[in-house]
């Protein structure tokens, strides 16, 4: 049974783009070869110091951010600053950060490093507050890339989503991006029209051109979906969709987005609900499980669960020819 879980976690680990595990880290040589002009392709690394203790907690918006780019053939890693040392041309790095440091290059610029250093936090007033009606003319900009965050007041994730996002984003100063809010409380029925229903809920259009169905937006803490996920099998698709794969359900799908989401009282009636469906769902006994270890160990209970369960896939060897960092194309 645990070879099997294994074998599903490798599964879903090289079909979805978005996982925090497959973010992997050049090498000295990788990253020579791709900062050249030789490459032909951006690079965004994030240059992590060992002063960094929570750097993997800006893992999950660093590819909430790229999904904006999906259609870039891009080659997006992490690299020690150890191993970069003497190989950033005029790119500034400071070797002792306590946060990841971002650096976008473009090709073709002989080591031009186009991010400015992103040490301040960034401010919410980067984000245009848009209404139902002004939404439309924002997205409509013929020459810029916008990306919309749905919010609610009441969400903290949503704050700290949105001020990761833009931080992360800074690296793409030189690019055309403009960043929009709305408030999902105020304007419910433009929420129904596009069928959000997770918060926070991330819009992308590109150029001008209309949103449809089929590009990417990212919903919400997908922290304990991904632990699931990954154990039996089944994978969110980027736009939010659910990919029934293995028997994971939508109902508790929606329920561990809810569960994430809330604090310690919504937390304890999406437990009640679950536990009052037992006979309904498949798996619902693990779930029930997973959510007690969260409330009382707190989120640092998936990440323990995640770095064992990748542990042991790289002990099976099914690593050793891949490359080291990922690509989106």
């Amino acid at each position: 049974m645990r070879l099997l879980l294994v074998t599903l976690a490798l599964f879903v680990l090289a079909s979805a783009e978005y996982y925090m595990d497959s973010l992997g880290t050049l090498t000295t040589d990788e990253f020579v070869q791709l900062s050249s002009d030789e490459s032909h392709r951006p690079l965004l690394v994030a240059f992590i110091s060992p002063a960094c203790k929570k750097c993997e907690d800006y893992y999950y918006p660093m590819i909430q951010a790229l999904h904006a780019f999906r259609g870039t053939d891009m080659v997006v890693a992490t690299m020690n600053t150890a191993d970069a040392e003497g190989h950033l041309g005029d790119c500034d790095i400071n070797m002792e950060a306590e946060r990841p440091e971002f650096r976008f290059y473009k090709p073709n610029t002989g080591l031009e490093w186009v991010a400015r250093e992103l040490k301040v936090k960034m401010r919410p007033s980067r984000w245009t507050e848009l209404t139902d009606k002004t939404f439309y003319k924002f997205v409509n900009h013929p020459r810029k890339t916008s990306i919309i965050e749905v919010y609610a007041p009441r969400c903290i994730s949503c704050q700290n989503q949105y001020n990761d996002l833009e931080r992360i984003m800074v690296a793409f100063d030189s690019e055309p991006v403009q960043f929009g809010k709305i408030n999902s409380d105020q304007y419910i029925r433009f929420c129904s029209q596009w069928n959000i229903t997770t918060l926070p809920h991330f819009m992308h259009f590109i150029d001008g051109k209309t949103y449809t169905d089929v590009q990417p937006t990212v919903q919400g803490d997908t922290a304990m979906l991904d632990y699931f996920n990954g154990l039996i099998g089944s994978g969110r698709e980027i736009d939010g969709k659910i990919k029934d794969r293995f028997g994971l359900e939508r109902n508790i799908t929606r329920q561990l987005d809810r569960f994430m989401n809330g604090d310690r009282s919504a937390k304890e009636m999406v437990m009640e609900d679950v536990r009052s469906h037992l006979k309904e769902y498949q798996n619902a006994k693990m779930y029930l499980h997973v959510m007690k270890k969260v409330v009382e160990q707190g989120k640092g209970f998936l990440a323990q669960e995640r770095t064992k369960r990748m542990k042991e896939i790289r002990e099976m060897g099914v690593f050793a020819k891949k490359s080291g960092f990922l690509e989106f194309q």
